[in-house]
C-alpha cells in the first residue's frame, strides 16, 4: 500500500487503529517506515497508524 491508500483507510475507518506491516521486508515492498511516517506527520491520522519496527509486538 501507498502513504495514499493508508491514509485513505485511515479516512474511510475512522475509529481504527492502522497497523502498517511488512515495511521494508520484501523487496516489492518499496514504502519505507521513514517514508510512511513523513507522509503521516501532517495529517490528522498519524496517532492511529502504528509503524513497528522489525521484532516489534504490538499488544
Amino acid at each position: 500500500m501507498t502513504p495514499e491508500d493508508v491514509l485513505s483507510v485511515c479516512r474511510k475507518a475512522p475509529d481504527a487503529t492502522v497497523v502498517a506491516v511488512h515495511m521494508e521486508a520484501i523487496n516489492h515492498c518499496v514504502v519505507t517506515r521513514e517514508h510512511l511516517r513523513s507522509a503521516l506527520a501532517a495529517t490528522p491520522y498519524a496517532d492511529r497508524v502504528l509503524i513497528p519496527e522489525d521484532g516489534e509486538a504490538i499488544l
